[in-house]
């Protein structure tokens, strides 16, 4: 008998606490081995008596513990897994059933419990959740597809050099592009439609600025519309040079053109390409700012025919047909996509001067911008929004645009009542102002690439004095608790590598400035991860749904070949994305 003491003691005791602890059902041994050495110790006179409970029960409570493993469909391993919840915690694995994260954990630990159906081998890499872009224009980017790319032009002749050779390959009815920025010329002036008249005097052309908030027509296009050195528009300016117009239409002026109209005859096929961008640059959701209520049916359509996959907040364009019809019908979801307000503009853009400032710009002291609408009626149309329970961004690039939209949101949502409404851009903010941020539920939805765009020539439009009230990211954080951080696509590119790099190291593709680009408003690696995740999520009311990866949460996810919390600077710029999953189902993979 003392051997079998000593057996039990020094063997099996230790042996059974062991195999315990690494049973998924370890609580029946646990219960058992209490009550054995209760027993043991008690009854130490009879040690027979203890060595027979072990033999009789140790069989029964270790096929107790031995039940069937759960059924799951996917393992996802060998990686680090940044969960962006509460904690930001790191695990190396997690579960996925029928679309659905079930578990996150260490990786010994979950197949022990779990059957699975497939299992994919990370090699080493890292999870994050899909990335959200807060502030995009889907049907935008679907569209530079079929259209002149002017991004990067050197000169004014190179838009009409581009347009001769798109014509030459693509033979359109109507000529349309995007992208030219004049700040990048060598003479920084607006151009004029002298060339692009003579090179093309019956094909209507349509050139929109870089920012989308001006735009270079032809002759024709000015002839068809009616439009006259004598039109006046509120909230616009038509260019005139020697008291004729160049053809440049700013902000409200654009509306003027109601000749060609859009033609979604050939837009399907673009926005599928749109996706599989979006999902090969790690993109599982965005937020689609300011279409027509054609556009938003064109969507519905796809999204309900399963074309469409990429998660979608539509907020409408406040146009009075579509402000109207999607009021009337309230908010509404189809799959993945969901209508949940409307996205106002309050004034233009910096770099072509529409952006409505509290005193003039640096290099025009004539000139502050202005009003894109007067703020009556924007107080008006918003409380209309509220009364609908329905949510409001609005465009606010200018220090005074941003106070006025500041004092409508405080006094229409004094009870903070979760409709979170947002700003988008809040892009010069006064001091004074920021503090109208804290406590009010209002979010601040800002693209970081536009600092670094924007920093060459910013300080010109607003002087050495006032630069330091732009791009402030960080301070926006700090009084609202949150950024939805977004490109603005196709304005900016769609990578969210850049925008993670523009918003921690406030430099742009070329390194440029050396020591960043006012580094006291840069954000910590994940607060920049949060607002490309989870806040984003939040801004869309989604976080129950996605934005980090959690039992019961959409299993979208991205994996990249880098750690973005780790890295090297340098390595930020050359991130790959190697796959992407929304619900669980894999639409991006390079392996």
């Amino acid at each position: 008998m003392k051997n079998i003491s000593v057996f039990y003691f020094r063997v099996f005791l230790p042996y059974s606490d062991i195999v315990a602890k690494l049973h998924p059902n370890h609580s029946a041994f646990s219960f058992y081995l209490c009550v054995s050495k209760y027993y043991f110790m008690r009854i130490n006179f009879h040690p027979p008596i203890s060595f027979f409970i072990t033999m009789i029960f140790v069989p029964v409570l270790f096929l107790a513990g031995c039940g069937p493993q759960e059924k799951a469909e996917l393992l996802l391993y060998n990686a680090t897994v940044y969960t962006v919840d509460e904690k930001f915690s790191v695990a190396e694995a997690l579960v996925i059933h029928r679309g659905e994260i079930v578990e996150v954990g260490p990786e010994h630990v979950l197949r022990k419990k779990y059957d699975f159906e497939r299992e994919q081998d990370l090699r080493g890499n890292f999870v994050y959740p899909g990335f959200i872009d807060a502030h995009a224009h889907f049907i935008g980017l679907a569209k530079t597809f079929q259209e002149v790319d002017l991004r990067n032009t050197e000169e004014a002749d190179d838009i009409v050099q581009r347009a001769i050779s798109f014509q030459s390959r693509h033979n359109v009815n109507v000529i349309r592009g995007r992208g030219w920025d004049q700040n990048l010329w060598e003479e920084s002036e607006m151009p004029n439609n002298h060339s692009l008249s003579k090179a093309f005097p019956e094909t209507p052309v349509l050139f929109k600025r870089v920012d989308g908030h001006a735009m270079l027509v032809n002759q024709i296009v000015l002839e068809r519309n009616g439009i006259t050195p004598e039109t006046v528009i509120e909230g616009g300016e038509i260019l005139l040079e020697n008291g004729k117009c160049t053809g440049v239409l700013i902000d409200n002026a654009m509306s003027l053109v109601k000749w060609p109209e859009d033609d979604f005859s050939d837009l399907t096929q673009a926005l599928g390409q749109a996706q599989r961008h979006c999902f090969s640059i790690g993109l599982t959701g965005l937020s689609e700012l300011g279409i027509g209520y054609s556009e938003i049916e064109l969507l519905d359509s796809l999204y309900s025919s399963d074309y469409l996959k990429i998660k979608m907040q539509v907020l409408a364009s406040d146009d009075s047909l579509t402000f109207e019809k999607v009021l009337k019908r309230g908010g509404w979801m189809k799959k993945n996509m969901a209508v949940t307000g409307f996205k106002f503009y309050a004034d233009g853009a910096l770099g072509s001067r529409g952006a409505c400032l509290l005193r003039p710009y640096s290099d025009d002291p004539k000139n502050s911008g202005f009003l894109l609408s007067n703020p009556l009626v924007l107080h008006q149309k918003a409380q209309r929004v509220r009364d609908a329970g329905m949510q409001l961004c609005t465009h606010a690039i200018g220090d005074s645009a941003n106070r006025v939209v500041l004092g409508i949101y405080r006094d229409l949502l004094r009870d903070n009542d979760g409709l979170r409404w947002r700003i988008e851009h809040a892009q010069v903010v006064h001091d004074n102002d920021l503090v109208h941020f804290r406590g009010t539920g209002i979010i601040p939805s800002v693209q970081p690439t536009h600092g670094t765009s924007d920093m060459l020539w910013a300080v010109k439009r607003l002087g050495h004095d006032r630069i330091g009230d732009g791009y402030r990211y960080n301070e926006l954080l700090q009084a609202a608790g949150m950024v939805a951080i977004g490109t603005d696509f196709p304005i900016e590119d769609p990578e969210p590598m850049g925008s993670f790099y523009a918003a921690v190291v406030r430099k742009n593709e070329k390194g440029i400035p050396p020591e960043g680009f006012q580094m006291e408003n840069a954000l910590s690696r994940q607060d920049a991860i949060r607002g490309m995740t989870i806040w984003a999520a939040y801004a869309q009311f989604m976080e129950h749904h996605t934005g980090s990866i959690e039992p019961g949460k959409h299993a979208d996810l991205v994996v990249l070949d880098t750690d973005l919390l780790l890295a090297p600077e340098a390595d930020l710029r050359k991130v790959e994305v190697l796959q992407t999953y929304v619900i669980g189902e894999k639409v991006y993979g390079t392996f």
